[in-house]
């Protein structure tokens, strides 16, 4: 490309980034009209010249506008590489699996947000309405939104700051990856990121997103243009560490505790749950061991419940989240009816 153009085109800044993309393909078009013009005066044949910007016009617009589409909509952008991802044709089982796993980690990462605001709007949560911002070539760019479910009271001025918690949690998952060293998990991440409870939330969210390899992805990549953080990669290798941590997490300054409240669902898998209606505090997260089993569980489902274990507060003061040691059901005295 004329070295001029490169100036130009690396000096942009536009409004948006399809504005970009746009004045990119003015200055294309103009230097295109400019060499059939020299050609026209000095009758030197510019054709070679003039299809080489005629490809890079194409690729603008078959390239790089959908995907600046994409940034301009998205919340957060998913960029997949690998075998199964390719530009033309990527394999249908490697598009479904990070929709599918995209949807299920932003909408478990909204849920646990929300729970964890304590705001008691019911089952507001469930009504996240999470948008595909659409589909770019390039691998497999994927965008997407949330939003309020227009039947929803998130879109009420109260429950405004909770959304907007939601959205800022979520476009904060790209600074994970940059805290995943070889082993460990680079301590600055408590800085970044200083409520424990959001934070293991958002390590559980990029371990599931963190692609095995197994369908033909390797890497992918994570980047929220709206919020202009860089872009950061995420592979089996930061799997394998962000498993580890998640499985043997270390609290700051761990204090013993006992609390009481509801368990409404468990996810057995991260052996994670919320223990809800805590007196003074709200909502808890809380950690299970290695060594409970499903049948551990039985009975303490929507009843209520006694943890107890040693946990991480905020600056306040606050209990977030808690290594649970112990759970014991809590009998309520029977309600009789009398005459």
């Amino acid at each position: 490309m004329n070295p001029k153009i490169n100036a130009e085109l690396s000096g942009l800044d536009m409004t948006t980034w399809v504005d970009n993309v746009h004045s990119k393909a003015y200055l294309v078009h103009e230097q295109i009209m400019a060499a059939k013009e020299a050609e026209r005066l000095s009758g030197i044949d510019t054709s070679g010249m003039q299809q080489r910007y005629w490809v890079l016009l194409e690729k603008l617009f078959s390239d790089d506008l959908p995907l600046a589409n994409l940034m301009d909509k998205s919340d957060i952008l998913l960029h997949a590489e690998g075998p199964a991802a390719t530009d033309a044709l990527p394999t249908l089982q490697a598009v479904n699996w990070l929709c599918h796993t995209a949807e299920k980690q932003l909408r478990a990462l909204a849920k646990a947000t929300f729970d964890l605001a304590n705001v008691h709007v019911g089952n507001l949560a469930n009504k996240i309405d999470l948008r595909l911002t659409g589909l770019a070539p390039g691998s497999v760019y994927v965008g997407f939104k949330v939003q309020a479910d227009e039947t929803s009271d998130l879109i009420d001025g109260a429950s405004e700051p909770v959304f907007k918690l939601i959205r800022d949690t979520i476009s904060q998952l790209p600074d994970i990856p940059g805290f995943i060293g070889d082993e460990f998990i680079n301590s600055g991440i408590n800085e970044a990121i200083p409520d424990s409870a959001i934070r293991d939330a958002m390590l559980n969210a990029a371990l599931h997103l963190a692609p095995t390899g197994r369908i033909g992805i390797h890497t992918l990549e994570l980047s929220s243009p709206l919020s202009h953080r860089p872009s950061a990669e995420l592979s089996q290798r930061e799997r394998v560490v962000i498993r580890e941590a998640l499985r043997r997490p270390k609290l700051i300054s761990p204090k013993p505790g006992t609390f009481v409240g509801e368990i409404r669902e468990i996810d057995l898998d991260a052996k994670r749950f919320h223990l809800r209606n805590v007196k003074d505090y709200g909502t808890l997260r809380c950690i299970l061991p290695d060594h409970y089993q499903d049948t551990d569980y039985k009975g303490i489902l929507g009843d209520t419940t006694k943890v107890t274990g040693h946990y991480e507060t905020d600056k306040n003061g606050r209990p977030r989240l808690l290594l649970v040691e112990h759970i014991q059901r809590i009998d309520q005295p029977l309600q009789r009816d009398w005459v």
